[in-house]
């Protein structure tokens, strides 16, 4: 288990500077969320990986953060489910328009916590 939270924490930081260096990769991937019901496969993604963070909390180094992450994602996850995609996507399309000016620290964000992930277990 505490390898596949490290695969989950290196995707994050994978991600992050991706996302940093194309701006265009986040943008088209909105895109691509925004379509028909995908946020609900986000949202059931999200939730089985906050479970796992949570079932694997004990086994790692720094548990209250990686069971304080689960907590978090899960709460996340039942967001798009309570909000619904009418108004995920609206929040989605707003997050898309500030995207140019936070590009560095959105992207900084997931690279910040995937380190602290893999150091975490």
């Amino acid at each position: 288990m505490p390898m596949l939270i490290k695969m989950f924490g290196m995707f994050m930081a994978i991600a992050g500077i991706v996302f940093i260096l194309s701006p265009k990769v986040i943008k088209k991937f909105i895109a691509f969320l925004k379509e028909g019901k995908k946020l609900y496969a986000v949202g059931i993604c999200r939730f089985l990986v906050g479970v796992i963070l949570l079932l694997a909390a004990p086994q790692c180094r720094w548990n209250w953060f990686i069971a304080i992450l689960g907590i978090l994602i899960i709460i996340g996850s039942i967001f798009i489910f309570t909000l619904g995609l009418d108004k995920t996507k609206s929040m989605l399309t707003l997050w898309e328009k500030k995207l140019d000016t936070l590009m560095p620290a959105v992207g900084l964000i997931p690279v910040i916590l995937g380190v602290l992930i893999i150091f975490a277990v």
